[in-house]
């Protein structure tokens, strides 16, 4: 049976990994930043890739919580935030 409470954390604490300014959300810059430590060929974008681009959906410029994964908020992430702040 799959846990579904550990599975949220762990999306959401992806999530915050590739987020580095804590704004909730995932700039181009901070997403190329965290492929290129998947050991994808550096290269520097003078576009938006279209990974990005169709991850994106609402077309502002970053992946939001909800683009990220269906299941996370703001609202989960922050109570997340609060519990390991503890």
């Amino acid at each position: 049976m799959v846990d579904v409470q550990t599975d949220l954390q762990n999306v959401i604490m992806r999530f915050n990994a590739i987020d580095v300014n804590g704004d909730q959300k995932i700039d181009l810059q901070e997403a190329v930043r965290f492929v290129n430590t998947k050991g994808v060929e550096r290269r520097m974008f003078d576009f938006t890739p279209r990974w990005f681009a169709e991850m994106d959906e609402d077309k502002s410029g970053f992946i939001e919580p909800k683009e990220f994964d269906g299941d996370v908020t703001e609202e989960n992430i922050s109570i997340l935030f609060l519990e390991n702040a503890e």
